[in-house]
């Protein structure tokens, strides 16, 4: 995922690139303790700013300790959001 090229998503934001997020977040569910399956509506509200940083402080906790849990999707986050999905990907299972 080429983080340059997305934007920096705070609640308020909506649209495609905040689907993204909700969907790429839903997936994760199940490997992220306390996590939450969130509406995939294009809007980035309370929900779904609650599952960043659920999402950020269980990346930082299992790999990278500089992620802050802010609830801001920005290079560091959309990177972040990549690096797990290949790390439980079968291809980075390997």
């Amino acid at each position: 995922m080429a983080s340059q090229n997305l934007p920096v998503l705070i609640k308020g934001s909506n649209g495609q690139a905040v689907k993204l997020v909700q969907q790429l977040l839903n997936a994760y569910v199940p490997y992220i303790k306390n996590a939450k399956s969130i509406k995939e509506d294009s809007d980035f509200g309370q929900n779904t700013e609650q599952a960043i940083i659920t999402f950020q402080k269980a990346y930082r906790n299992q790999f990278d300790g500089t992620l802050e849990g802010d609830g801001k999707v920005g290079n560091l986050t959309w990177r972040a959001l990549g690096d797990f999905g290949y790390r439980h990907s079968p291809a980075g299972q390997s």
